[in-house]
This record gives structure tokens, sequence and C-alpha cells, in this order.
């Protein structure tokens, strides 16, 4: 099944309004760091992780995913250009070991000057509301920024 595979997606006002802001309020008080989840397994963002999973295999064939990690970048940002990548493999052996696919959902932007995001060549602006689905082994950055941005 070729759904192409290469692709960077973005879709803007992914989901309700209302949704968004209840999610806002729930994210204001719970940060999450980084975790691991079995593709079925039930956690407080569960329903959220489902929808990114439903709409992201209209792009990437999930039929071999097994599970998926999340965790938000509020007011954060990785400090340099990144892989998104199994960690615990790469300190085991030095080797890559990329994921499906990787999602980002931009829940909150405000006064934003900076923290675009660079997917090798290809430059995102943040948005409230958009999901950005992109292929495995893509290095990517999130510049310095002033203002709010919130990422999961």
């Amino acid at each position: 099944m070729d759904l192409n595979k290469n692709r960077i997606i973005i879709l803007d006002n992914f989901l309700e309004e209302t949704f968004v802001l209840d999610l806002q309020k729930k994210f204001n008080k719970n940060d999450i760091s980084e975790s691991w989840y079995n593709k079925e397994e039930k956690h407080l963002y569960s329903d959220l992780c489902q929808i990114f999973l439903q709409e992201t295999k209209n792009y990437y064939d999930l039929s071999n995913c097994i599970g998926y990690e999340i965790w938000t970048q509020n007011n954060t940002r990785p400090s340099d250009w990144h892989y998104d990548k199994d960690e615990n493999f790469f300190n085991l052996t030095g080797n890559y070991k990329f994921p499906i696919c990787s999602i980002v959902y931009y829940l909150n932007v405000n006064n934003l000057i900076g923290g675009l995001l660079h997917l090798d060549s290809c430059i995102i602006t943040p948005k409230i509301n958009r999901l950005v689905i992109f292929p495995p082994g893509v290095i990517h950055y999130v510049e310095e920024f002033l203002g709010e941005r919130t990422s999961i």
C-alpha cells in the first residue's frame, strides 16, 4: 500500500474549536513528559492520540504500529537538529530506528516570534489547531522563539 510516504502533511483547523479550548485548559495543568504507550492502552490523552492516529492512517500505513510516544513542548523546544527515533535503541547500539511517521499538533500559539519548524528543507509556521505529519528519518529543528507555543 503506497500512501505517499515521503509527503509532509499539514492539516489546519484539525479539531473542532470547542475541543481545542477544552484541550488548552487540560494542558495548562498537565504537561506530558515523554511517555510510550501501547496502541490501545488507555491513559489521560489516549482519546486525543487515537484521533491523531485515525487521521494519520489516511496518509501512512499504520498496520504495523504497536504503540506511540507522546510528549509536549510547552514553551520549550529541542535544542538542536534531531531525528525522531527510538532513543533507547540508539543509546544501546548507536543505530537509528525510526517511527512509521512523526506527528506534531499545535495546541497553543500566541504572540509568537520565531519558533518555526524546519523539516529538512521545508519550513512550517506554528498555528493553533494545525496538525503536521511527516515521514520517518526527517531531520528537523525548532527555532528559538518569543511568545507562547505548545506542541504535542
